[in-house]
């Protein structure tokens, strides 16, 4: 999952099927938003595929509400994939 604040890459922090949620602490107060997606070939970072041997970009899929943060609040979102 990568984080974002304005647009900007602010942290990422790795999914497993086996724990079932995240959790990014410390914020700064802003607004936020995030995405996942798949790394297949397992290189730590999404790969845009590659023409010659005919492997398509890994998938994104984004959180599609801008997420709004406010100082000392813990704020919990359902999000299924």
């Amino acid at each position: 999952c990568v984080l974002l604040m304005d647009g900007k890459y602010l942290r990422k922090q790795t999914v497993k099927s086996d724990i079932p949620f995240l959790n990014f602490e410390l914020l700064k107060p802003g607004t936020y938003s995030f995405y996942v997606f798949n790394d297949e070939d397992g290189n730590g970072m999404w790969s845009t595929g590659n023409l010659e041997s005919e492997l398509q970009p890994e998938k994104i899929i984004w959180y599609t509400q801008p997420i709004k943060v406010k100082a000392n609040w813990t704020q919990d979102l359902t999000w299924t994939f």
